[in-house]
C-alpha cells in the first residue's frame, strides 16, 4: 500500500526525498522490497523518481503555490499498489527586480527633465513591487539628481556650454537590488543648418537658416565661390530659431555657395549643408511708352508702362522729352520722384502731365533705371501750337475753329475712347477746368452742337 506525502520549499528552491519511506513508509504484506514507478508529472515543475522512492523536484522559475506528482508502489510480484500523491507547497519569496539601459538626448545648455517612471520604465520585477532607482554613480560632465522615492525621476544638468557622450549609472530596488545599469545621455552639439535661398537678382538674394540652440551669440552665413572669395555675413541676431538676410553687392552671372553659421562662446560652427545659386544677368529695366495720349492747350498727358524690372529693382521712372528725337534722361524729364514705393520690385503702369509747353514738335519716350542701366520706351511725337488768342473764348470749342459743332463731339468722342487724334486741342474744350476731358465735356459739346445749350 503506497501512502501520500507532502513537502515544503522556498519558491525556486528543488525538493527531495523518498516516497517509500518518508512519512507513513509503503508497505506490502508479500514482499519486503517496493519499487517506486511514476504516474503523473507535476504541472508547475520537473520530477526525477528513482525506483528505490528516491525523487528530486524542481519548480519552474518563480512559481509558488501547490505542485503534486503521482506514482505507485510495486512489489516483487510486479503487483501495484494503490496510486499516491506527493504534494509539493512552495512559498513565495522576493525576487530580485531587472534593470535595463536608457538613452537619452538633449541640447547643449539645456535641462533634462524626466518624470515618473524615468528610468524605471523599462525596468521590470516578476513580483510586480513598487521600485526605486538607486544613484550608483553620477556623470562626469553634468550633476544628477535621481529623486528618493521619486519612482525614477530625475534631473540632469550638463556641465555649461559641455557638448558629447554623458552618462550615470544606477540599480532598481524592491527590497533587492537589481543588476546595475548605465543611462547614456547625448548633450547635442549647436548644430545651424541651410534652409533657403531665394529672390535671386544679379546682386542680392534672400538667404534663410535655423540655429538650434539658445547659446548662438551670433548668426549669420558663409559664402563662397569657385574663384576662393569667401567671407562670413552675420545677420545681426542670436538664439534660436529661424534667421535671414538680404545680401547685396553680389556680382551678377556668378555661382554662389552658402552655408549658415552660428558662434557659440569663441567657437564658429557652420553647418553640414550647403545650398548653391547664380546670381541672374545684369539686365536693366523693360518699359514701354503707351501709344495714347492727350495734348490738351499746353499739356501732354502720356501714359508708360514697367513691364520687367530687370535684374535689380527700379530706383526712378518716368518720361523724358525734347524738340528733338529720342530724348534721354540727359535732355528734360518728368521724374517720378514722388512714388512712396520705390525702389520698385515689380512693374507697374503710370501717367503723367508735362505742362506749360512752348510751341514747337516735341518728342517724348518713357522711361525706367535700375543699377544695370536706364531703357526707353517707344517714342511718341507731338505739337504744341501755342497759346490760342480769342476776344470773345467759346466754351467746348475743342479745334479751336471758333464753333462748337459735330467735329468738336467726335474729337471728344476719340479722346474718351483712347483714340490718337492729330489735332492741337484747345484749351476750351475743358469746359468744367478739371484739365481733362471727360464725360462732361462729351454732354456739353452734343448739347451745344444740337442747339440745347
Amino acid at each position: 500500500m503506497a501512502t501520500d506525502n507532502s513537502y515544503t520549499i522556498s519558491e525556486d528552491a528543488s525538493a527531495s526525498g523518498n516516497v517509500l519511506t518518508d512519512g507513513v513508509a509503503d508497505s506490502d504484506i508479500d514482499s519486503a522490497s517496493l519499487t517506486a514507478v511514476l504516474a503523473g508529472n507535476p504541472a508547475h515543475g520537473t520530477v526525477l523518481l528513482n525506483s528505490d522512492g528516491s525523487f528530486t523536484y524542481t519548480p519552474y522559475a518563480n512559481y509558488n503555490g501547490a505542485d503534486s506528482f503521482t506514482y505507485y508502489a510495486k512489489d516483487n510480484f510486479n503487483a501495484m499498489s494503490n496510486m499516491a500523491t506527493v504534494t509539493i507547497t512552495l512559498n513565495p519569496t522576493n525576487d530580485a527586480p531587472v534593470a535595463n539601459p536608457d538613452t537619452y538626448l538633449i541640447a547643449q545648455n539645456s535641462i533634462l527633465n524626466i518624470p515618473a517612471p524615468g528610468v524605471l520604465a523599462n525596468d521590470g520585477d516578476i513580483e510586480n513591487n513598487t521600485l526605486n532607482a538607486i544613484l550608483v554613480a553620477d556623470a562626469a560632465h553634468g550633476d544628477v539628481v535621481l529623486n528618493p522615492n521619486g519612482y525614477g525621476s530625475f534631473t540632469y544638468t550638463p556641465d555649461s556650454n559641455y557638448f558629447g557622450p554623458d552618462s550615470f549609472t544606477y540599480k532598481a530596488n524592491d527590497g533587492l537590488d537589481s543588476n546595475v545599469v548605465t543611462v547614456s545621455i547625448q548633450v547635442d552639439v549647436p548644430v545651424p543648418s541651410m534652409l533657403s535661398v531665394s529672390a535671386i537678382t544679379a546682386t542680392t538674394v534672400l538667404l534663410t537658416g535655423n540655429s538650434n540652440t539658445q547659446t548662438a551669440s551670433e548668426r549669420g552665413f558663409f559664402w563662397w565661390t569657385d574663384y576662393a572669395s569667401s567671407g562670413l555675413m552675420s545677420s545681426g541676431s542670436a538664439g534660436m530659431g529661424n534667421f535671414s538676410m538680404t545680401p547685396t553687392g553680389l556680382k551678377p552671372n556668378t555661382t554662389y555657395n552658402v552655408s549658415a553659421y552660428i558662434k557659440v562662446g569663441t567657437q564658429v560652427i557652420t553647418s553640414a549643408n550647403k545650398l548653391t545659386f547664380t546670381t541672374t544677368d545684369p539686365i536693366p529695366p523693360s518699359v514701354i511708352t503707351g501709344s495714347l495720349f492727350s495734348v490738351i492747350g499746353q499739356d501732354i498727358t502720356a501714359t508708360g508702362e514697367i513691364i520687367n524690372i530687370g535684374s535689380t529693382p527700379v530706383t526712378i521712372y518716368g518720361f523724358v522729352y525734347n524738340t528733338s528725337p529720342y530724348p534721354t534722361v540727359w535732355d528734360k524729364a518728368l521724374p517720378f520722384t514722388w512714388d512712396t514705393s520705390l525702389p520698385l520690385s515689380a512693374g507697374k503702369t503710370f501717367s503723367g502731365t508735362i505742362r506749360n509747353l512752348p510751341a514747337g514738335k516735341y518728342y517724348l519716350r518713357a522711361y525706367a533705371h535700375n543699377s544695370f542701366g536706364t531703357s526707353y520706351g517707344e517714342q511718341i511725337e507731338f505739337d504744341i501750337v501755342g497759346d490760342v488768342v480769342s476776344s470773345s473764348p467759346l466754351p467746348g470749342d475743342v479745334n479751336g475753329d471758333s464753333a462748337v459743332d459735330l467735329e468738336d463731339a467726335i474729337i471728344v468722342l476719340h479722346i474718351l475712347s483712347g483714340i490718337s487724334v492729330n489735332v492741337q486741342i484747345h484749351p476750351e474744350a475743358d469746359v468744367n477746368g478739371d484739365k481733362r476731358i471727360g464725360l462732361e465735356e462729351l454732354a456739353y459739346v452734343l448739347q451745344k452742337a444740337s442747339g440745347i445749350r
